[in-house]
């Protein structure tokens, strides 16, 4: 299991973008939260097993029909197991 923290650039804002990550998390057994940040970007931290947020984050670059994501920026972050579920956070 591990932990990461992800920042989506691009046209992510106003498209529904957070919906469609909790679904994907869902859809992936992922735990944790997702946000709009004030900057244009979406901010996600997110558990789950490595191959799991690997695709995870695939289909975040590339299954959204109106999104444009231009770039995702991952950060390791140390594994804890404290998130049951996913929420979408504002």
């Amino acid at each position: 299991m591990i932990n990461v923290n992800i920042i989506v650039r691009g046209k992510v804002q106003g498209v529904g973008f957070r919906y469609f990550a909790k679904d994907l998390a869902i859809m992936y057994n992922i735990s944790g939260w997702v946000r709009n940040n004030n900057n244009g970007t979406v901010e996600l931290e997110i558990s789950g097993e490595n191959e799991t947020v690997e695709r995870f984050v695939s289909d975040l670059k590339t299954k959204h029909p109106y999104a444009k994501v231009t770039d995702i920026e991952l950060q390791s972050l140390p594994y804890n197991n404290h998130y049951q579920d996913f929420k979408i956070t504002y």
